[in-house]
């Protein structure tokens, strides 16, 4: 009996370790990393020239979920991950996002969030309400691995 019980065992640790965890039907894509950095200005001041930097507002970088795996299938709807970063008070954001590394590149949304702001009128002391809407002033940046890629962002 101690003989049978010690085959069994002996033929199950053998059966279990020759076992791999690959996956080749759908293997997962090694990710790495890319860097987004840029400032994002808005036009805050209508009698001065030139745009002000935008503060404390939140960029998403949007990356489609399909660029992330190797052998994305035509038969799955794919969704989207997100990054975000927040702006300093210069209107300077920096965020990282995922890459495949198998990919010479993939796209990448970046886009502001939505604002309001009492933007300063031509002549230089009455303000007014103004909506700023992200969507309108969203970029698409190439990136890889690896890489860091400057995106500055203008309403």
């Amino acid at each position: 009996m101690k003989k049978l019980l010690f085959l069994l065992s002996f033929a199950s640790a053998l059966v279990l370790s020759s076992c791999n965890n690959d996956n080749t039907v759908n293997p997962k894509a090694e990710l790495g990393k890319a860097t987004i950095t840029g400032t994002v200005t808005a036009d805050l001041n209508l009698s001065a020239t030139g745009k002000e930097k935008v503060a404390n507002i939140v960029v998403v970088a949007r990356v489609y979920e399909r660029d992330l795996i190797l052998n994305p299938s035509n038969d799955v709807t794919y969704g989207y991950k997100y990054y975000q970063a927040t702006t300093d008070a210069n209107g300077k954001y920096s965020v990282d996002v995922e890459t495949n590394t198998n990919k010479t590149s993939i796209n990448v949304d970046v886009m502001p969030q939505d604002f309001e702001f009492a933007v300063v009128q031509g002549d230089g002391t009455t303000t007014k309400t103004t909506q700023f809407i992200g969507s309108s002033a969203k970029k698409t940046v190439a990136v890889y691995n690896g890489g860091t890629f400057l995106q500055d962002i203008t309403f």
